[in-house]
């Protein structure tokens, strides 16, 4: 079993928190979560406050920015 090395996270814009929702050991595995993420936060006139998404990678027991 492939070890979880990637985060797809979100926060509120202009937030410093993020808050990981999806992990996976690829980053072919990530982009389309990210992707229908973005999608969903295009609708904008349907959230009360828009989001910010990223991957990032585990590295050792931190994350690297």
């Amino acid at each position: 079993m492939e070890k979880e090395r990637f985060l797809v996270e979100v926060t509120v814009k202009g937030e410093k928190g993020w808050k990981a929702i999806h992990m996976c050991g690829s980053m072919a595995d990530a982009v389309p979560v990210a992707d229908a993420v973005h999608n969903l936060s295009n609708l904008s006139y349907l959230l009360d406050t828009p989001i910010a998404i990223r991957v990032r990678e585990k590295m050792g027991k931190g994350l690297e920015d």
